[in-house]
């Protein structure tokens, strides 16, 4: 299945060298506060070790878990980009603003951004494809803006089913803020257990290292999964579903050639040893009546006549 030809970028054809976005992107629309804000997120997680305080800890995984693999995983993967199942309208919400409290942008951005991704998965306009570096794709790439993103209206184009939801408009509008607040509690609830020590400790567990967590754990995706691994389908990409990532990353974003394959799917594991705690999370919600409509792959083996979807979303 060939590639879409529209979104062409401003400085050249889609044909054009993948080395072509990263020299682009070091050329224009470089973000030095984000930069700072990614290293001084990082030097916290250094100091880590030295305001060990276990309440602090303890809510750090909690938020990671509700902020990281249910707002993150569940949320804006499965549900918002992918629409791979259909909570109610409050639980779509709240998915949203979990995953907003995570620093990976707005739904709107983050969406748009993916849905790109996966159609010119592995293109010269991948916003993240490993064929420019590891690194590239790892992290480096969202220091930079996108030349098909350069603004709200470019990115509203591949999620306006998202933009037609005022709560989702006003979570994608305010969601630095969110973070700031959530950040100014979790240090109000450290300094009133431990003072000034239990406020940076909170601010550093809760705040640094689960938000740094969450980063490297989703976009370690993007490079690993792209490079090696196995795959059960022939998509148009390189997909790779990589055992140690799915291991790593637990929710079962590991397995990721399925995904690519059948992007709707609420399941990404399709083989019995391929664990998807994600997908099990699904199948409590329509078990407890809060997801219909939830999309499952065609069972393996796979029909002689089944063909994967490659890029294409939703």
């Amino acid at each position: 299945m060939g590639r879409h030809k529209e979104g062409v970028d401003s400085f050249g054809s889609e044909r054009a060298s993948v080395f072509s976005l990263a020299s682009y992107a070091t050329i224009h629309g470089f973000h030095p506060l984000g930069f700072c804000l990614v290293i001084a997120l990082h030097l916290a997680v250094i100091a880590a070790p030295w305001y060990v305080d276990w309440r602090a800890i303890f809510a750090a995984i909690v938020l990671f878990i509700l902020t990281g693999e249910l707002g993150i995983n569940v949320g804006y993967h499965r549900l918002l980009a992918h629409s791979s199942f259909r909570p109610p309208r409050w639980l779509k919400r709240t998915f949203a603003a979990l995953g907003s409290l995570s620093l990976q942008g707005g739904p709107i951005t983050w969406v748009s951004m993916h849905r790109f991704h996966h159609r010119e998965s592995d293109g010269a306009l991948d916003p993240h494809t490993p064929s420019v570096s590891f690194l590239w794709a790892e992290f480096l790439w969202v220091f930079f803006d996108h030349p098909n993103f350069l603004d709200l209206k470019s990115k509203i184009s591949f999620a306006r089913d998202l933009n037609r939801d005022p709560v989702i408009r006003f979570i994608e509008r305010w969601h630095a803020a969110s973070n700031l607040l959530l950040f100014a509690i979790l240090a109000i609830v450290g300094a009133s257990l431990d003072g000034t020590r239990g406020a940076i400790a909170w601010v550093i567990w809760a705040g640094a290292v689960r938000i740094v967590a969450i980063w490297h754990l989703t976009f370690i995706v993007n490079a690993v999964n792209h490079l090696w691994g196995y795959r059960n389908y022939k998509t148009n990409d390189n997909s790779r579903n990589n055992l140690w990532i799915s291991i790593l990353v637990c929710f079962g974003e590991g397995w990721h050639n399925n995904h690519h394959a059948v992007p709707r799917s609420a399941a990404h594991g399709h083989r019995w040893f391929e664990f998807d705690l994600a997908f099990l999370t699904i199948l409590i919600l329509e078990k407890i009546g809060l997801a219909k409509n939830v999309q499952r792959p065609p069972r393996f083996p796979y029909p002689e006549n089944f063909s994967p979807k490659g890029g294409v979303y939703p």
